[in-house]
C-alpha cells in the first residue's frame, strides 16, 4: 500500500507536469512551408492517462514485492539481538547497485543523445554556407498538375525564367530540381577506371540545375567550365564540387574523369569543379556533390533561386506576379528569402533539443535520487560496522572516503556501460540516424562531467552521515 500510494502521487504530479510541458513544446513547432499547418491534438487523452496510471501501479507492485518477501524471511530473534539498526544485507545491496547502474547507464545514453542534438542546434545557428545569402530568394514552382509533357514544360520554365529575370531588382535567376537547402538525391557512383586512391564505389548527391545556377548562388568555378543548357546532345557532362573532385582524383585534376551512377551503364564526364556549398553547416565537411543539366528532368516541380537587389518584401510579390503573368495555374509556394529559411531551420532544431534535454534531465534526476537512496540505505545498514571501524581507529575522513569510493565505483561502471551502449548504437545506426555519426569527445566529456557532478552531490550527504556516526552509540545498541 505504501509503494502504491507513492506511485499514484508521483504519477499524478507527473501527468500534470507532462500536460504543461506538452503544451510548451507544441508551441515551439515551426514549419518552413507556407502551405502546411500543424493540426496536433494535445488535449488530455483518457486512454493515455489510464495507461500511464496502470504502468505506475504495476511498477509499484513490482517494487513492493521485494520488501514484502524480505519481511517474510525476517528472523525475530536476530532482529531483537541486533537492536533497532539491522545488519548488512549483501544480497539486496548488490541488487540495488545493479538497478542504480542500469538507471545511470540509461541516463548516460539519454544525455549523450541530448548533447548530440544540442550540438546540431548550435551548428544550425551557423549561417555560413560558403556563399553570400543576403538578397537570395528561393521558391517552389509546381507544374505537374498542368500535364504539359517534357518539351512543353521545359519551354514554360524557360519563359518563366526569362520573365522573372526582367523584374526590376532581379540580378539573376536559376532553376534547380531539388530544394535549395535540401540534400539532393543520394546515389552510389563508381569511378572509371578505378584507382588505388579512389574507392571503387562512393556516395554522392545529385542535383539537376540550370546553367545559371552557379553564378546566381555564388559558387565559384575553380577548374574547367560550367554547364550549358544548350548541350542537349550531350547531357552526360557534369560539374562536381571540390569534395567529390578530391574523392575522384585525389590531388590530380578531375577534368575528364568519368564515373557511373548505380544502375546506369553510361558514363558521366566531369567538365568542371565548383566550390563547396555547406548546406548543413560550415562546421561539417561538405557532402560530395555533382550537378547535371536540368532540362527535361524536372518531374513537374522545380525550385527557383533568385538573386535580388532591393527590398525583399516588394520583390517577393513582384516575382509571384511575374510567374502568374506567364501561367496563372502554376503553383508558387515557399517563396521567401534564404535567410528566412535558415532561421526556420535553426528553430526546427530547438524542439528536439528541448525534448532530449528534458528527458535527459529527468533521467539524470531520477538516477541521482536513486543513487542517493541506495547509498543512504547502505550507510544505514552498515552503521554498526562503521561504528566498529571508528572504535578501532578509523577517522571520519577515512569513513567518508570509503563511502565515496563505493559510490563512485558504481557510477564508473554505469558510465562505462552507458558509453558502451551509445557506441553500439552509433555503430548500428550511425549511417542512418542523423547525428550519431558525429558523437565526439567533447559531448562525451561534457556528459561524463555532468554525471559525475550530479553523482558527487548525491553521495555527499550519505558520506557525511557515515562520518558523523557515534561509535559509542552504535556499540551500545549491539
Amino acid at each position: 500500500m505504501e509503494s502504491t500510494i507513492l506511485a499514484l502521487l508521483g504519477s499524478t504530479a507527473g501527468a500534470v507536469l507532462a500536460l504543461w510541458l506538452t503544451q510548451l513544446l507544441i508551441a515551439q513547432l515551426d514549419t518552413p512551408f507556407e502551405y502546411v499547418n500543424y493540426a496536433l491534438d494535445v488535449r488530455p487523452d483518457l486512454r493515455v492517462l489510464t495507461a500511464a496510471a496502470m504502468a505506475a501501479v504495476g511498477a509499484a507492485v513490482l517494487c513492493g514485492l521485494a520488501p514484502v518477501r524480505a519481511v517474510g524471511r525476517l528472523d525475530l530473534r536476530d532482529l531483537v539481538s541486533q537492536g533497532p539498526i539491522p545488519g548488512r544485507a549483501p544480497g539486496p545491496a548488490r541488487l540495488f547497485n545493479v538497478l542504480v547502474i542500469v538507471q545511470l547507464a540509461a541516463s548516460t545514453v539519454l544525455l549523450l543523445g541530448a548533447g548530440v542534438v544540442a550540438r546540431s542546434y548550435l551548428q544550425a545557428q551557423d549561417r555560413s554556407l560558403g556563399i553570400e545569402t543576403r538578397g537570395l530568394i528561393s521558391g517552389t514552382l509546381t507544374l505537374s498538375h498542368l500535364a504539359l509533357g517534357p518539351s512543353r514544360e521545359d519551354g514554360r520554365l524557360m519563359r518563366l525564367a526569362d520573365r522573372i529575370a526582367r523584374v526590376p531588382g532581379i540580378a539573376g535567376i536559376a532553376l534547380s530540381r531539388e530544394s535549395f537547402l535540401g540534400t539532393g538525391r543520394s546515389v552510389p557512383v563508381t569511378a572509371e577506371p578505378p584507382s588505388a586512391s579512389t574507392p571503387s564505389t562512393l556516395t554522392a548527391m545529385e542535383f539537376g540545375v540550370s546553367a545559371t545556377y552557379f553564378q546566381v548562388v555564388g559558387l565559384q568555378i575553380t577548374h574547367g567550365q560550367g554547364l550549358d543548357d544548350r548541350e542537349m546532345p550531350n547531357p552526360r557532362r557534369v560539374v562536381v564540387n571540390r569534395a567529390l573532385a578530391q574523392r575522384l582524383a585525389g590531388d590530380g585534376s578531375p577534368i575528364g574523369q568519368r564515373f557511373t551512377r548505380d544502375g546506369d551503364t553510361e558514363y558521366l564526364e566531369v567538365v568542371g569543379v565548383v566550390s563547396d556549398l555547406h548546406r548543413a553547416s560550415a562546421q561539417r565537411p561538405p557532402v560530395p556533390t555533382f550537378y547535371r543539366t536540368l532540362r527535361h528532368d524536372t518531374n513537374g516541380q522545380v525550385t527557383a533561386i533568385v538573386r535580388a537587389h532591393g527590398p525583399l518584401s516588394t520583390l517577393l510579390g513582384d516575382v509571384r506576379r511575374a510567374v502568374h503573368a506567364v501561367d496563372a495555374d502554376i503553383a508558387v509556394a515557399d517563396l521567401q528569402s534564404v535567410d528566412a529559411l535558415l532561421d526556420v531551420r535553426a528553430r526546427q532544431q530547438r524542439l528536439p533539443t528541448l525534448v532530449f534535454g528534458l528527458v535527459g534531465s529527468c533521467a539524470l534526476l531520477l538516477s541521482t535520487v536513486g543513487l542517493f537512496g541506495v547509498m543512504a540505505y547502505g550507510v544505514r545498514t552498515r552503521a554498526r560496522e562503521i561504528g566498529v571501524r571508528q572504535a578501532l581507529g578509523a577517522s571520519p575522513a577515512d569513513i567518508r572516503q570509503q563511502v565515496l569510493r563505493r559510490g563512485f565505483a558504481v557510477v564508473g561502471v554505469a558510465l562505462l556501460a552507458g558509453l558502451g551502449v551509445a557506441g553500439a548504437a552509433r555503430a548500428a545506426a550511425g549511417s542512418t540516424v542523423f547525428g550519431l555519426a558525429h558523437l565526439d569527445i567533447n559531448v562525451v566529456t561534457l556528459v561524463s562531467g555532468v554525471l559525475l557532478l550530479a553523482s558527487a552531490l548525491a553521495l555527499y550527504l550519505p558520506a557525511r552521515w557515515a562520518a558523523r556516526i557515534d561509535p559509542a552509540a552504535m556499540l551500545r545498541r549491539s
